[in-house]
């Protein structure tokens, strides 16, 4: 499952700079953040943090879940499995990320780690 800001935008007929600006940062700011940045000479994977992603689905508008692929439907259950492994693995980093969040405001135990 994968991040579709492109295609929401274009699907919105909206521009990267018409969301931008409803968000009140740079169009470019919002483009490294959506496709990753090069930072000295090697390329860093963007990695939105949920507030941004909902910032970006509330300038749009869109609810936040258009901003992710849909999941498709797993046809055996090898595939399954590795459906929920997938999931759970972005799971983790999005708990993870809130974690980052929560620490940075003092909130320290917020999802408990494993």
């Amino acid at each position: 499952m994968g991040l579709r800001i492109k295609e929401v935008i274009v699907e919105h007929d909206l521009t990267f700079k018409e969301v931008a600006d409803r968000m009140g940062i740079s169009s470019s700011a919002l483009l490294q953040a959506v496709n990753g940045r090069k930072s000295k000479d090697k390329y860093v994977e963007p990695n939105p943090t949920y507030k941004l992603l909902q910032n970006i689905a509330d300038a749009i508008p869109c609810h936040i879940t258009e901003l992710f692929d849909q999941p498709q439907y797993a046809s055996n259950e090898e595939e399954m499995r590795f459906k929920v492994k997938d999931l759970q693995e972005r799971l983790y980093w999005i708990q993870e990320g809130i974690n980052g969040i929560n620490h940075t405001f003092g909130f320290d135990n917020a999802f408990p780690k494993k």
